[in-house]
This record gives structure tokens, sequence and C-alpha cells, in this order.
């Protein structure tokens, strides 16, 4: 256990993670689950960082939050201002800024398979709760959002409550700590085909330990180099999921964008 503490420590204290905060039980279930498949402490680290490469994912594009969290103090009660600073904080991000301008449009189509929704759980979120404006959610619903990056939970957490949700954002791995709270919606964007690399089977794992009655999961139609097609792997497994449990589900398209919209039946067993 001592050489785990260590290159935990190793880690989250390295240039590249100590400023995002990531949570010490995510770095360390990486390193315990990497030690576990044999190697030596060099290896071992070695396979950690590449997982948390990926699941941090900093190549896709980021914000300055303490610029980001002046601004929209400054621009939140004018309705203009504050949709184009969304729209400026969205096309940081490469998962979010492929989306493209008609936010609105998109949420209106997702909304109307989904039906009535007041509490939705945002699962490893990104900047995806910067489109909040944009998707026409009843005022009083609760909208929880998860993510690793410290800074960025501490903007998002003051942009939801700006707008008067009830909720906010939680600085919490949902792999390693899946949130107990009952949701009407979850939402899990853009990040199955990275999870997949943190343990083959997460995606299924999550599904299960996620208590909403629907479970929105989104893929890429094709990767960011243009060429690879990503969703129909991942959605033949979503796919089987449902089938085996019995739960309808319904499909999406929407530019790079498939989603696969579950509706977990109560009093199922999941196992």
């Amino acid at each position: 256990m001592d050489a785990i503490d260590s290159i935990v420590r190793k880690i989250r204290a390295s240039a590249k993670y100590r400023g995002a905060g990531v949570p010490e039980a995510t770095v360390r279930s990486l390193v315990e689950q990497c030690a576990a498949s044999g190697g030596g402490a060099k290896d071992t680290e070695k396979k950690a960082r590449v997982k948390l490469h990926n699941i941090v994912a900093p190549y896709l594009g980021d914000l300055d939050y303490g610029d980001a969290l002046a601004t929209f103090e400054r621009v939140k009660n004018d309705r203009d201002a504050l949709i184009n600073f969304c729209f400026d904080c969205l096309n940081r991000h490469a998962s979010t800024r492929e989306r493209g301008a008609d936010l609105s449009d998109m949420y209106a189509k997702l909304l109307t398979k989904l039906g009535p929704v007041r509490s939705v759980c945002d699962l490893a979120c990104g900047l995806h709760p910067i489109g909040l404006p944009f998707m026409g959610l009843p005022a009083d619903a609760a909208y929880c959002a998860y993510d690793l990056h410290g800074p960025r939970v501490k903007f998002l957490d003051a942009f939801i409550k700006g707008f008067g949700y009830n909720g906010g954002c939680f600085h919490r791995d949902i792999y390693v700590e899946p949130p107990p709270e009952a949701f009407d919606a979850a939402f899990f964007f853009k990040e199955a085909h990275r999870l997949e690399k943190r343990e083959s089977g997460a995606t299924i794992k999550l599904l299960n330990n996620i208590n909403a009655k629907r479970f929105v999961v989104s893929l890429p139609v094709y990767g960011m180099d243009g060429r690879r097609r990503l969703s129909p792997h991942y959605g033949d497994t979503l796919r089987a999921y449902a089938e085996a449990n019995g739960f309808p589900m319904d499909t999406m398209e929407y530019n790079n964008e498939m989603f696969y919209i579950i509706r977990k039946t109560p009093g199922l067993n999941l196992s």
C-alpha cells in the first residue's frame, strides 16, 4: 500500500494535474487497477497516467475559470451578453464546440423524446452545463452536475446556481462514487468511449449504478480526426443492454452526435 500511496501522491502533485484538483479517489482507483495487472511501480505509474489523461482529456480545450466566473457575474442579468458569453465558453472545448449554434433546437428535440424532466444529473459534465440557457428546463428543476476538474466545478457551481436552479456542480468521480439520489434523467454525453478506456464494461456498470428513470448516453459519430466512426460499436453495446433488461430505447442523431435514450423501468433486477 505504501507504493500505491507514493504513486498517487506523485501523480496528483505533478505539474500536469496539481492545478486541476483531480480527486484522490480517481487517481487511487486507477493506480490500484493498473497495479493489479502486474508490473513494477514505474509501469503502474505509466499506465495510470495514460488512463488519467484519457479521463481528464486536456486536449479538448478549457477555460480560464477565474476570468470566466468574473465575466459571468458581470453579464448574467443581460440576456444578449449572457448568450454570447455561453457560446464563447462552449466554443473553447472541442466536445461542445461541434454541436454548433442550434442548441435550442437540439435540446427541444431531445426533451420531446424524454418527456417531462424536473431533475437531471449531468455525469462527467465537462462544459455541457453552460448550455443550460438553451435547454428549456423548468425554472424550478434540479440540475446536478459532476466533474473531476476542481476549478471547473467551482465555476459551474456558481453558473448553475446563478440561474436559480436547484442543485449545482459537485467535485466527484461518478464511477468510483455514483450519486445516490434519484433523477428524472441522467446525461452522459460524449464520455462513454473514454470511460471504456478506464475499464472495459464501465459504461454498463455506470448505467446500473445511477438511479435515473431515463439515461441518455451520447456518442460522437466521428472521431476528432473526422474519419473513424465511433458510435456503432458502443451503440450495439447499449442496445444489447436495453434488450437484455427489457428497457425501451430510442435514438436521435444530431450533427456529429448520436443520442441513446434508455428508459430504465423501476423494479427490474439490474444485476
